[in-house]
């Protein structure tokens, strides 16, 4: 018995606030965690839309009921089995979403991108496989893709355009996980800003102004 690839035209949807035009200044793009939709998602970001800004939210792939066989559903960006092909296949989707609504404008407009939980992950190995140009980068209540190493973060992730973000009551992110992150921050020679707000794992409004701010010159710390 052998395991066989064939690819196939795939439709898939994804979630925008706003249009982008000319007087287009910001772009976020959005990536949820685990068990979440994008329609869901994006109304987090709320705060950081206005008539010049433009939020999208891609959502993972494979989509789940969340108890049972009924009810509620969620996402995931991938998961142990398939993964290599669960990697290839969203980073084509992101890519396509950013071909179709980025790239033609992307000489105007500043580009933020938010990775939340496993959409940390998500978000920075989109960045190193597609060699994706932005200004801000923010990595909350997750960290970077486990194949990163100091050249890629040299190439991709240098300079103080990215932020660590975790609440202080993050289940996930305990004294040990903090010790694991600031070891690896030193391994790879990272100097991210790190934000934390008094909160647990969910994206926190009053953060989410202040990197608003920060996009007009403000500094965040």
């Amino acid at each position: 018995m052998a395991a066989k690839d064939i690819s196939f035209k795939f439709n898939y949807k994804y979630e925008m606030e706003g249009v982008i035009g000319p007087r287009t200044k910001t772009v976020w793009i959005v990536f949820h965690g685990y068990g979440q939709l994008a329609k869901y998602f994006i109304k987090n970001f709320d705060p950081l839309y206005d008539d010049s800004t433009c939020i999208i939210a891609p959502q993972g792939l494979s989509r789940f009921y969340l108890t049972g066989f009924s009810g509620r559903t969620g996402a995931t960006w991938m998961c142990t089995e398939g993964r290599e092909e669960d990697i290839e296949n969203y980073l084509t989707y992101i890519d396509a979403i950013y071909q179709q609504e980025i790239a033609p404008h992307k000489q105007h407009i500043k580009l933020g991108i938010i990775g939340f939980s496993q959409g940390a992950s998500t978000a920075t190995r989109w960045i190193m496989n597609k060699e994706i140009q932005y200004e801000k980068l923010v990595l909350w209540g997750g960290f970077f893709a486990h194949e990163i190493d100091r050249s890629k973060v040299k190439k991709y992730f240098s300079g103080d355009n990215i932020h660590l973000v975790y609440g202080l009551d993050d289940p996930f992110v305990g004294p040990e996980v903090e010790k694991n992150i600031q070891r690896k921050i030193k391994k790879l020679c990272l100097s991210p800003n790190v934000i934390t707000f008094n909160g647990k794992h969910e994206i926190d409004r009053n953060t989410l102004l202040r990197l608003k701010e920060s996009f007009r010159g403000s500094n965040l710390d």
